[in-house]
């Protein structure tokens, strides 16, 4: 018993021969261990439950972090916030539903950054709700990457708020026009799935699955409908980006 003081005795500088003569330098002793036992304890716990409610605040579904002047390193940590999606992704469980960046000086060096976790998210078959980006810097460069990423995953995102980043005709006309493919992917993958029956052989089986397909249908209709929602203005679009805007639209009804 007297050498298990021992790993305490160098706070009181007291020899071990003299505080096992002394039993009030036992007791300080022990109660000093046991000081350091509920502090590092603690801290334990305080770590733990700060980790929890880090993991568990994306739960929120709704992230606004706008006029926060997150600059590149804010975007790269929501960027690898974003990543996470693939440690939930399979219990369904997405991080964030809404994304709004609004009014954070956002340039095309922090939007590659943020579309890597999108694209993250999307390789999960997790999607978005919403993604806010109005009032920043994007330009033209910056709207040929989110059309880029649009007509690479299609389904991601169902709205985007885009005012006031100065994208110009081309860059609004390539963005238009990919959440207009948006659309035609959906309603391919729809035939997709429709084509795949059961032998005709078992026709009461094909009719269950036939129904079964159907309720998937209108779910997936109800929530992965390609861009549903797209807000281009006060981008500097001009006469010209509203002519090409009208022939995509024109396209679109002959078609």
């Amino acid at each position: 018993p007297n050498e298990q003081l021992w790993p305490v005795g160098w706070l009181l500088r007291i020899p071990p021969r003299v505080r096992v003569r002394c039993p009030l330098a036992m007791l300080v002793s022990t109660q000093i261990t046991l000081a350091l036992l509920v502090v590092v304890t603690l801290f334990l716990l305080r770590v733990y439950f700060a980790n929890r409610a880090a993991y568990k605040y994306p739960d929120t579904k709704i992230w606004d972090l706008s006029s926060q002047d997150l600059g590149y390193a804010g975007c790269l940590r929501v960027s690898k916030t974003l990543r996470l999606s693939k440690a939930r992704a399979a219990r369904g469980e997405p991080l964030v539903r809404e994304l709004i960046l609004r009014g954070n000086g956002i340039g095309c060096e922090e939007l590659d950054v943020l579309l890597g976790g999108l694209r993250s998210m999307a390789g999960c078959g997790l999607f978005l709700a919403r993604v806010d980006l109005a009032e920043n810097s994007l330009g033209m460069s910056g709207g040929m990457a989110i059309a880029k990423f649009i007509t690479e995953y299609p389904l991601a995102v169902r709205r985007w708020d885009l005012e006031k980043n100065n994208i110009g005709a081309i860059g609004a006309t390539a963005i238009f026009r990919a959440s207009v493919a948006s659309h035609h992917q959906h309603h391919d993958r729809k035939i997709a799935r429709k084509t795949k029956q059961a032998p005709k052989a078992n026709e009461k089986k094909k009719n269950k699955n036939k129904n079964n397909d159907d309720d998937d249908d209108d779910d997936d209709t109800s929530a992965r409908v390609g861009v549903a929602w797209l807000d281009l203005g006060r981008n500097n679009i001009g006469d010209d980006g509203v002519r090409s805007i009208v022939s995509v639209v024109s396209d679109e009804i002959k078609g």
